[in-house]
C-alpha cells in the first residue's frame, strides 16, 4: 500500500518498498526485490540477479553495490536504497546520465561525501530521497545541494539522518529551484526556523514530525499549505501575525499533535486566513480558552483526541466560530459534571456537523445543562456520546438535534431507550447503542418508518432478556440482518436461564406459544391469593438477581467510528496495487474525477498523515459511497489490497452489493485467485477493461459504464 508524506520512505518504504511522491500529500509505493509483488511475471532481473525492472522502474535496493550500473534506457524511477555508494561525485551517475530519471533514492546508502556538482547531470530530476544517511552534516549537504540549482527537483527526502540544526545557508545551492515538497522526519532537530527555508520560494510542504523542537521562529512562507510539527516538544506556539500580514497567508493544514503544549489562548491561531484543518490531537493541554479558534474564516476541522492535561476545563465560547464543521475530542475525558466545562462551549459553533465526545465523564449532568450545551448545534448532523457514563439519554437529542443523521451512543450506562427518542430525528440513518445494559427494546420506540430509514443499527453486547417481549425484534433482525452490525455473534440472551448465552439467531417465539403463555399467565393472575403472592414473591426475586446481572454486565468497546454518514467525503474509494499506479493516473483520475466530477479517495494521495495504514484503509472505506476495486496480478497478490477486499466486502453486507464495482483490468491466473475475489469475478458484477488500446470508443463506453455505476449511489447529476 501507499506511504503519507509524514512516513515518506522512513517508517515504511526503508524496508519492503520506495517511494515516489504524486501529489500535494500522496506518495506512490513500488516494491523491493524481496517483495511478494515482485515475483510476478512484470519484473525480471535487469543487472545481474541484482537489480529488477518492470516498465520504467528499477530496483536495486540490498544489492550491496558500491556503484550504479547501466540500466533499460526506459527508465525513469530508481531505488539504490540500501546499498554502498560512500562517496559520490560526477562519475556516480555516468552509466543513467543518459535516462529521463525523475525519482532517485539513495537512501541508507552510508554516504559520506556528495560533491557540489554530483547530482547536476541528473537534469529531469523530479524526486530524491536521501533518507537514512547520517553520516552527512548539513554542510555536506549543502555542497550537494549545489548541484540542484537547475533541476526541477519537487521533493526532497532527509528523514533520519540525525541532523540536529538546519544552517541559514543549507539551501541556498537551491534558489532556483522549484523544490516543493522537504520532509524532515525523525531527526535531532531542536529548531524549527522558517528562515533557513526561505529560499525555497515555492515550498508547499514541509514535514518535520519526530524531531526534538521545542523552539519556534515563524518567517514569511507565501505558498506553504501544510506544516507538520508532530511528535515534537513543543511547549508554546508564537503569533502567526508578522507586520501588516500573515506569516503563512496560505497554510491549509497545521499538525501540533503529540507535542507538549500546556495551554491555549484567545484567538492562539489569529492570522491564518486560510487554515482548514488544525490538529491538536495528544497534548497536555489543560483546557480550551474562550474564542481559542475565532476569527479563522476557513476553519473546517479540529481534531482534540486524547488530550491528557490535569484540569481539563472548556471556557464559554471555547469553539466560536461558524464555520467549523467537523471538532473530534474523543479520548480526551473531559468531567462536565464539576463545573469544569461550560454550558456555552459550543456557543457559535451553528455550522458544525460533527461533534464527537466519546470517552468524556458526563454521569450526573442534569438536562438543563445539556439543553444550553446543545442549542446552537441544532444543525448537528452526526454526535457521538459514546462511553460517556450516561445512565440516560439526554431529553436535548430528541427536543434539539433533528437533523442528526448517525447517532451514537455506545458503551454508556443506559438500561431503556424512550419511546419518543427517535420521533423527531426523521434524518437518523446510523445508531449505535451498543455496550450497555438494556435488555428489552420496545416496539414503539421503533416504528416500522424508522426500521425502513436505519441503514447501520448496532444493539450489540446488550443483556437481551429472550422472551416474547422480544418477538417483534427477532423478527426485524431476521429481516433486516445487514442493518445490523455484529449480528449474531453479539446478540446475547441474558435471561431467562435456560437461554443464558444463547445468540438471538438461534432462539424463536410462534405466535401459539406465546398466546399461550399469556393466557397462562392471566390464570395464574386470576388464581387464588396464595398462589398470586408466591408468584409476585418469585417474581421480584428473579428481578432482583435479574438486575444485578445487569450491573455486573459492563463491555466496554471503544469505537472510533466518526464518520459524518450524510456528508460522506469521497464517491469511491479506489482499492488497487501501487504496481499499477501509471494506470491509475493515466486512466482513472482524468476519466472519472476530471471527466465525470467524482472525488475520488487514492490511498497514495488522500490518506491521512501520520496514521496506521490499516486506520487509514478503514476510514476511508467508511468515508466513501462507493469502493472501487481494480483487480489486477498485481493486486490479488497484495496483502493490503485483500484486507481492503475482505472489508469492503464487509461494508457491502451493510450497503448492498451495488456499493462495489470490480474493474478487471487484466485476466487473471486461476491458481491465484483466492475465495473472495473469485466472488467478484462473476460475470455480471464486474467491468472488464479493453485490451485494445486503439479501441478508443470501448474505452469511452467503458469508463461511461463506471461513472454511471458510481452515480447510481451518489445521486449526483
Amino acid at each position: 500500500m501507499g506511504c503519507t508524506a509524514t512516513t515518506l520512505l522512513l517508517s515504511f518504504c526503508a524496508t519492503t518498498c520506495f517511494c515516489v511522491l504524486t501529489s500535494s500529500d500522496g506518495i506512490s509505493v513500488l516494491p523491493s526485490r524481496s517483495d511478494s509483488t515482485t515475483k510476478g511475471k512484470d519484473w525480471t532481473f535487469c543487472y545481474l540477479n541484482i537489480c529488477m525492472c518492470s516498465g520504467p522502474l528499477a530496483n536495486c535496493q540490498f544489492g550491496h553495490l558500491t556503484y550504479i550500473p547501466t540500466l533499460w534506457d526506459n527508465i525513469t524511477q530508481l531505488n539504490f536504497t540500501d546499498n554502498n555508494l560512500h562517496w559520490i561525485s560526477n562519475d556516480t551517475f555516468a552509466n543513467i546520465t543518459h535516462l529521463n530519471l525523475h525519482f532517485l533514492s539513495l537512501a541508507w546508502n552510508k554516504i559520506q561525501n556528495i560533491s557540489d556538482d554530483a547530482l547536476a547531470e541528473l537534469r529531469e530530476l523530479k524526486h530524491l530521497d536521501l533518507t537514512g544517511n547520517d553520516l552527512l552534516t548539513p554542510i555536506d549537504l549543502a555542497t550537494a545541494f549545489r548541484g540542484l540549482d537547475n533541476i526541477p527537483l519537487q521533493s526532497l527526502t532527509l528523514s533520519g539522518m540525525k541532523l540536529k540544526h538546519v544552517p541559514l545557508n543549507m539551501f541556498h545551492g537551491m534558489k532556483n529551484n522549484v523544490l516543493k515538497y522537504l520532509v524532515l522526519e525523525k531527526n535531532h532537530l531542536e529548531e524549527y526556523n522558517q528562515d533557513a527555508f526561505s529560499i525555497l520560494g515555492n515550498i508547499r510542504v514541509i514535514e518535520l514530525g519526530g524531531n526534538k523542537i521545542s523552539s519556534l521562529k515563524w518567517a514569511h512562507a507565501p505558498y506553504l499549505s501544510r506544516l507538520a510539527l508532530d511528535g515534537n516538544i513543543i511547549t508554546k506556539v508564537p503569533s502567526f501575525c508578522g507586520v501588516n500580514s500573515s506569516f503563512y497567508p496560505k497554510l491549509q493544514k497545521l499538525y501540533l499533535e503529540h507535542n507538549l503544549l500546556t495551554e491555549t489562548r484567545p484567538y492562539m491561531f489569529k492570522c491564518l486566513p486560510h487554515i482548514n484543518i488544525l490538529g491538536l490531537n495528544a497534548n497536555p493541554i489543560e483546557g480550551i480558552e474562550t474564542n481559542t479558534f475565532s476569527e479563522l474564516p476557513r476553519l473546517k476541522n479540529i481534531f482534540l483526541k486524547n488530550l491528557k492535561g490535569s484540569k481539563m476545563y472548556i471556557k464559554n465560547h471555547a469553539f466560536n466560530n461558524s464555520n467549523v464543521k467537523r471538532l473530534t475530542m474523543d479520548g480526551s475525558q473531559f468531567t462536565y459534571s464539576d463545573n469544569n466545562v461550560d454550558a456555552d462551549s459550543f456557543s457559535g459553533c451553528t455550522g458544525l456537523q460533527s461533534l464527537d465526545l466519546s470517552f468524556s465523564d458526563m454521569y450526573g449532568v442534569n438536562e438543563s445543562f445539556f439543553m444550553q450545551l446543545f442549542k446552537d448545534l441544532r444543525g448537528l448532523g452526526g454526535l457521538a456520546l459514546g462511553g460517556c457514563k450516561l445512565v440516560s439519554v439526554p431529553d436535548a437529542i430528541p427536543l434539539m438535534l433533528h437533523n442528526l443523521v448517525y447517532l451514537k451512543l455506545f458503551n454508556n450506562r443506559l438500561t431503556f431507550l424512550p419511546k419518543d427518542l427517535f420521533r423527531n430525528l426523521t434524518k437518523l440513518t446510523h445508531l449505535y447503542v451498543d455496550g450497555n445494559k438494556i435488555p428489552e427494546f420496545d416496539e414503539d420506540t421503533f416504528p416500522e418508518k424508522l426500521r425502513k430509514r436505519l441503514r447501520n443499527v448496532n444493539l450489540a453486547n446488550n443483556p437481551f432478556s429472550c422472551t416474547c417481549s422480544i418477538r417483534w425484534f427477532l423478527s426485524w433482525v431476521h429481516q433486516d440482518k445487514k442493518k445490523f452490525q455484529q449480528f449474531p455473534y453479539f446478540y446475547k440472551c441474558s435471561s431467562p436461564a435456560y437461554y443464558l448465552h444463547k445468540s438471538l439467531s438461534e432462539i424463536s417465539f410462534s405466535e401459539q406459544s406465546c398466546l399461550f403463555e399469556r393466557t397462562v399467565y392471566v390464570a395464574v393472575l386470576g388464581g387464588t391469593v396464595p398462589l398470586i403472592i408466591v408468584f409476585v414473591i418469585c417474581a421480584l426475586l428473579y428481578r432482583w438477581r435479574w438486575q444485578i446481572r445487569y450491573y455486573m454486565y459492563l463491555l466496554r468497546r471503544h469505537d472510533d467510528r466518526i464518520v459524518d454518514e450524510q456528508h460522506l467525503t469521497y464517491d469511491g474509494y479506489v482499492v488497487y496495487s501501487t504496481d499499477d499506479t501509471p494506470w491509475i493516473i493515466k486512466e482513472v483520475l482524468p476519466n472519472l474525477e476530471d471527466k465525470h466530477g467524482l472525488a475520488l479517495c487514492v490511498h497514495e494521495r488522500d490518506f491521512d498523515v501520520g496514521g496506521a495504514i490499516v486506520d487509514n484503509i478503514v476510514e476511508s472505506v467508511e468515508d466513501s459511497r462507493k469502493v472501487l476495486i481494480v483487480l489486477s496480478p498485481n493486486s490479488i497478490q497484495s496483502e493490503w489490497c485483500q484486507f481492503s477486499i475482505n472489508y469492503a466486502h464487509r461494508k457491502s453486507l451493510v450497503n448492498g452489493p451495488e456499493s462495489l464495482i470490480v474493474i478487471l483490468k487484466e485476466e487473471i491466473s486461476s491458481r491465484f485467485v483466492s475465495s473472495s475475489i473469485r466472488l467478484l469475478l462473476d460475470p455480471q458484477t464486474y467491468i472488464l477493461w479493453p485490451a485494445d488500446d486503439e479501441d478508443v470508443e470501448a474505452r469511452v463506453l467503458f469508463w461511461e459504464r463506471v461513472a454511471a455505476r458510481v452515480k447510481g449511489v451518489t445521486g449526483r447529476e
